[in-house]
């Protein structure tokens, strides 16, 4: 199918600040009625004024208030990029096929990795031959996806959670060495 803008998005979670952002990066109107369609605008428009992909990924991420696991695919670098805040538990895994071939797979539970080849979901084709990679994805860590694996290009500084159910979290997130320590004070209204 045509590719008619740069940015390819999947997004879990749910973006409480769109709307602001719309307005603070003067982003036109749009059909779409997802909070995610903000994402691949944003991203978009930092890559047109010349952001490279890299910072563009790290710019939308320091903006984003809510709870999100994004992974961006560059569609014009062929580049794929995955980042999250301490909304969202996500991890990845590396499958060796039978085949030769690999399979990169994300999720938001790891007992998933192995329903992904019994009889009953069968993904895949191919048999499980081995797991070789698997790794927690952190919150503020900037990831690129490549045929060599996953690895870490950048960091962001995560906005502090919204006010849900009454419940006011104030905390901030910290990477360091690639791990992700996040502390915070509830505060009850």
């Amino acid at each position: 199918f045509p590719v008619t803008i740069g940015w390819i998005v999947v997004h879990n979670g749910v973006l409480t600040n769109d709307v602001e952002l719309q307005k603070k990066f003067d982003v036109p109107d749009y059909k779409e009625e997802t909070d995610s369609a903000i994402v691949v605008k944003l991203l978009q428009k930092f890559y047109d004024e010349g952001i490279s992909a890299e910072e563009s990924v790290k710019k939308v991420a320091e903006e984003l208030e809510g709870s999100f696991s994004i992974c961006a695919y560059n569609y014009k670098e062929d580049r794929v990029f995955y980042f999250k805040n301490d909304g969202t538990d996500f991890s990845f895994r590396l499958f060796e096929m039978s085949d030769g071939s690999e399979v990169l797979v994300g999720s938001t539970d790891s007992d998933n990795f192995e329903k992904l080849f019994t009889k009953d979901y069968m993904i895949f084709s191919s048999a499980l031959y081995n797991t070789y990679l698997e790794t927690e994805a952190y919150a503020g860590c900037v990831y690129e996806i490549t045929d060599k694996g996953i690895s870490v290009i950048d960091y962001f500084t995560p906005k502090v959670r919204p006010t849900y159910a009454g419940t006011k979290y104030y905390g901030s997130g910290v990477v360091n060495n690639h791990h992700a320590v996040v502390g915070g004070i509830y505060d009850d209204d």
